[in-house]
């Protein structure tokens, strides 16, 4: 019975099982089929796009599950990675990633050497606790158990490139497509890699393929768009983000990942930028990153001239409490320090950026963008020597950064400091 329904529920997705899938069909993992039922539905869901929404449906379908049957160890399993994503993408919420946790210690405490405990596990430890080590060690488990799975060489990818090994992350993601050539996500972080290692060439037949299927996926996008402007091809990167925001909508955007939207906007003709911030939406229930949405909409409305500075006081506000909850989250810090720059107040922005810089130094794939974020705050106040150093900084660290240097729109006062011309001339 819990094959035919797994069998019917793949064909509804539009999804092709493997030898390994239906392996792990035939094995019984529990006696409840409702609560069956309610965990592969919750796992199409997570094979699905990428975003806040959809785990919050998945995490629907697998508490139903584990309900049902308590001693479900796949469904528990499944259910800390969906609570592990929705911490990641949906503001950073501490009871989130307590409800991961508790998820993925079930699972362990019912099923420990399953390779579906274990890749939840380092999940866990990659996306919840940033402790890069951990979350490799689990996933070599998931991979010893079971090496034929797609998802656990793409997440060791994910993982090596915060380390900064971005050739190896690029092998895996090569062993990724491998074993699911035509899986989006993957084509997608292979892409993104090639960009990384300054290959936007590279990059653009294997994003163009994987935005295909999926033209209105947030990431996917934001792929595009980034190899776009790698490449020197800006009117490419503009006709994009307003293909974006023509499909899906503002809101869409903010739910989706909210602090991409002020960048997003740059590339954009003054006339779209001022026809967003008109239709901007008010917060609403459904948007978790309210620090994020409010200094989205505060450094859109100081883009096109319009009040902002009860948003910028708003996400202040809320990323204060970000940190109090959690006292090295670099990406609250990164933030807070925007907001303060917004409203001229320099001790504190630069206060706040220098700390996000420290807590992020273990971080070498997104550590660099803090101090771009650093090296803009010192402009703002006319520190141009000091915004000098940063900048230079994020752009000697990976190879993508001189082109995003040469080309981004946000980097056009950075890129005219002498020391920084000088490099990019070179």
């Amino acid at each position: 019975m819990q094959q035919d329904v797994a069998e019917q529920v793949a064909s509804e997705m539009g999804l092709k099982l493997g030898v390994r899938d239906r392996q792990r069909i035939q094995r019984k993992l529990t006696d409840n089929e409702e609560a069956y039922d309610f965990f592969l539905r919750g796992k199409t869901i997570l094979r699905g796009q990428y975003n806040a929404p959809l785990f919050r449906d998945a995490i629907g379908f697998l508490e139903r599950a584990v309900a049902l049957d308590p001693s479900f160890a796949d469904a528990w399993a499944a259910l800390a990675y969906a609570h592990t994503e929705l911490f990641w993408v949906g503001g950073h919420i501490p009871s989130q990633l307590g409800l991961a946790g508790t998820a993925v210690k079930r699972a362990e405490a019912l099923a420990p050497d399953a390779a579906e405990t274990q890749y939840p596990l380092g999940n866990y430890y990659y996306h919840g606790l940033l402790d890069f080590p951990r979350a490799l060690y689990h996933l070599g488990a998931a991979v010893a158990y079971d090496p034929g799975r797609a998802e656990f060489h793409e997440l060791i990818g994910y993982v090596d490139r915060r380390t900064g090994k971005f050739e190896e992350a690029e092998a895996s993601f090569e062993r990724a497509r491998t074993l699911d050539p035509s899986n989006s996500r993957i084509l997608r972080a292979l892409a993104d890699t090639r960009n990384l290692l300054g290959r936007p060439k590279d990059a653009l037949p294997l994003i163009s393929r994987a935005v295909e299927p999926e033209p209105n996926d947030h990431f996917q996008r934001l792929t595009l768009i980034g190899t776009y402007i790698d490449a020197g091809q800006l009117a490419e990167a503009t006709a994009a983000v307003q293909r974006a925001f023509a499909r899906t909508g503002l809101m869409q955007m903010l739910l989706q990942g909210p602090d991409d939207v002020p960048d997003l906007t740059a590339l954009l003709p003054d006339a779209d930028r001022d026809k967003l911030a008109g239709e901007f939406p008010p917060l609403a229930p459904q948007i978790g990153d309210t620090a994020g949405y409010y200094l989205s909409r505060a450094e859109l409305f100081s883009l096109t001239g319009r009040k902002a500075r009860l948003s910028y006081d708003s996400a202040v506000a809320a990323f204060q409490r970000r940190i109090r909850e959690q006292p090295e989250d670099y990406q609250a810090y990164a933030g807070i320090s925007r907001a303060y720059r917004g409203i001229g107040r320099r001790v504190e922005a630069i206060r706040a950026g220098r700390r996000g810089v420290e807590l992020a130094q273990h971080d070498l794939f997104e550590g660099p963008n803090l101090h771009a974020l650093l090296a803009r705050t010192y402009l703002a106040f006319g520190e141009r020597d000091s915004a000098a150093a940063e900048f230079l900084k994020f752009v000697r660290a990976i190879p993508e950064n001189r082109l995003l240097a040469r080309y981004h729109p946000v980097y056009a006062q950075l890129r005219e400091l002498l020391e920084v011309r000088r490099l990019l001339e070179r």
